[in-house]
């Protein structure tokens, strides 16, 4: 029996776009995604079967939009629903896995196919990217509880496949020291569950503009090594 391979993006804003890069240089045919934050909006893109080419330039042309305060939420689920035209999450070509951090207990932190109820891809991309103290939570609907959510980097960056073989792509900026802080202390720990990681290595922080977007693009598919 063959396995399915999933490839599975950590969030990181701009330097997200970088992901892409690499996994444009990966000569691996994957049958599903799944990612945090802009990492998730990036499996979305992908199991939509766009190309890493074509999301990239989604990023580039609307960057500066989503990286506004409070508004910027609003036109991602507005531009990837225009993106994409309108297509619910559960209609996705492809497997797709995305986490939001729920502000409830007991409350699903993965958006799958199955339990998503009618949402727009849109709005899934929206809610995984709630990034605290740049835009308000989200409000969400599943298994038939309601719940505000912030952005799905939090608690579980990256989600991961639990069948199937996981090809990780994350990433290092150049001579920052790795954080203690708890979301990035489970972000490695999730990362080392992974069967593979690509890891590109980048100058780039989480806001930026279009030119930003294109060249740590770039840097993605330049830097990006296979560590194991």
């Amino acid at each position: 029996m063959v396995q399915m391979v999933n490839a599975a993006f950590t969030g990181g804003g701009v330097t997200t776009v970088g992901l892409l890069g690499a996994l444009s240089k990966v000569k691996m045919e994957f049958k599903g995604y799944s990612g945090a934050s802009i990492g998730g909006l990036n499996a979305i893109c992908l199991a939509a079967e766009k190309t890493p080419e074509e999301v990239r330039d989604f990023l580039a042309d609307n960057v500066e939009e989503f990286c506004k305060a409070v508004k910027g939420n609003f036109s991602i689920q507005k531009k990837v629903d225009e993106f994409l035209n309108y297509q619910l999450f559960s209609d996705l070509p492809k497997e797709c896995l995305v986490s939001i951090t729920p502000l409830r207990p007991n409350f699903p932190n993965l958006i799958t196919r199955e339990n998503s109820e009618g949402l727009t891809c849109g709005k899934v991309a929206a809610l995984t990217a709630t990034l605290p103290g740049l835009f308000l939570p989200g409000f969400v609907k599943l298994n038939g509880k309601r719940s505000l959510v912030l952005d799905g980097g939090i608690t579980f960056n990256p989600p991961l496949t639990v069948s199937g073989v996981n090809v990780l792509f994350t990433f290092e900026r150049e001579g920052k020291k790795p954080s203690n802080m708890p979301w990035e202390v489970r972000k490695r720990e999730q990362e080392e569950q992974a069967d593979h990681i690509v890891k590109i290595y980048t100058q780039y922080g989480t806001l930026g503009k279009r030119e930003d977007v294109l060249a740590v693009y770039e840097e993605g598919k330049e830097t990006a090594k296979i560590l194991r």
